[in-house]
């Protein structure tokens, strides 16, 4: 998979020439906000949407589904990443069997903060698969429609972003309540 560059858009400001900004001007924070809202596409983000494409199409061909963990500092596009690999594989509605179907190929779930039990994650998985019964149930019915939606709607990979929210900060270990729960 080859990785188009964008081209930044023209310039939105005029030069400031050398003069400085302050952060309580409006300026500032205009400037701030309109370059926020671009990629910035240089080697790491290039090698890690190739990667993330490799993921997604070897997963494809096996029974044991591929996983990948990117992580780095806050800002550094890892969200952006995600989003521009879900707006790419777009959900979409079909016929199946007589009935229309929508179709999620690839699943953006934000964790929830600091989840004590595996329930808060599955409601958010169940509500971004569109679930109306999203908060009811046991976490192994939870876990059991979950399997029925990703199905379902032929899913083939799921973002989990966030995913600190899952580990402890005193121990740093991984909330093993949260993710597991009984089968």
């Amino acid at each position: 998979m080859v990785v188009e560059k964008k081209e930044l858009p023209k310039r939105l400001f005029p030069p400031l020439n050398g003069n400085k900004l302050s952060v309580d001007d409006d300026e500032y924070w205009s400037r701030i906000s309109s370059f926020e809202k671009h990629i910035v596409y240089h080697d790491k983000y290039v090698q890690a949407t190739e990667r993330l494409y490799e993921v997604y199409k070897s997963s494809k061909r096996t029974q044991k589904p591929d996983l990948v963990f990117f992580y780095g500092d806050t800002g550094m596009g890892k969200t952006s990443l995600a989003d521009e690999f879900v707006d790419k594989n777009k959900p979409y509605e079909m016929e199946k069997k007589g009935a229309v179907v929508r179709i999620t190929p690839v699943l953006k779930v934000l964790v929830p903060e600091r989840p004590r039990t595996p329930k808060p994650l599955a409601q958010q998985i169940l509500y971004e698969f569109g679930d109306p019964l999203y908060s009811t149930g046991d976490a192994t019915v939870m876990k059991n429609r979950i399997k029925h939606f990703a199905d379902e709607c032929e899913t083939e990979m799921i973002f989990v972003d966030e995913f600190q929210h899952l580990i402890d900060r005193d121990t740093e270990n991984v909330l093993a309540a949260a993710v597991y729960a009984e089968a």
